[in-house]
């Protein structure tokens, strides 16, 4: 793997059981299991599809969020670096740092459902439930992290949540192509 270089700055995710990166075709994997080459599924600003990894990063840092959604009605967790770039609906890419209660995350909720995608709740759901933000709590402790860097959308889903490849000020184009 390769060390993250500063000026390359991604958003970060834990080793964590129940981070589930969305492969294409394939079971979902954990941050380290994800290689160069895998196809994950993603957003190109209308449906979901597939982008491919490229680069795969792999660091230290010294503090991290812990996140905790509501998705399809049921807690999930989701542990990022304060500077991901999640997608608030209605505000577009947003540092994971800035969340607060009450955010709604654009995920396979909100987006119409291509065939090929994984979503195992009835549409009655989906109007009912949103991804909601129910809290997020940083916790100052040393963890190792993984970035994925994709083409050719530069996001993939975790959890069902959309994660931006790459920091905020490099997607302000995008932010403004995609009107969620």
């Amino acid at each position: 793997m390769n060390r993250l270089l500063p000026d390359r700055v991604g958003s970060g995710l834990l080793d964590a059981l129940y981070n589930k990166i969305h492969v294409v075709g394939g079971r979902a994997k954990r941050p380290p299991e994800v290689e160069v080459g895998d196809r994950l599924y993603a957003f190109d600003g209308e449906r979901v599809t597939a982008t491919r990894v490229i680069r795969v990063f792999s660091y230290d840092v010294d503090e991290y969020l812990h996140i905790a959604l509501d998705v399809y009605g049921a807690e999930k967790r989701l542990l990022v670096t304060p500077d991901s770039s999640l997608c608030v609906c209605g505000e577009g890419w947003s540092c994971a740092g800035t969340l607060r209660e009450g955010n709604s995350l654009l995920c396979t909720l909100c987006i119409p459902p291509d065939p090929s995608f994984p979503i195992r709740r009835p549409r009655s759901l989906i109007e009912k439930y949103g991804t909601r933000v129910m809290s997020v709590v940083r916790i100052r402790k040393r963890a190792r992290v993984y970035s994925f860097e994709c083409v050719p959308h530069e996001n993939y889903f975790v959890n069902y949540v959309l994660l931006h490849s790459c920091r905020v000020k490099n997607v302000k184009v995008l932010l403004n192509a995609v009107k969620l």
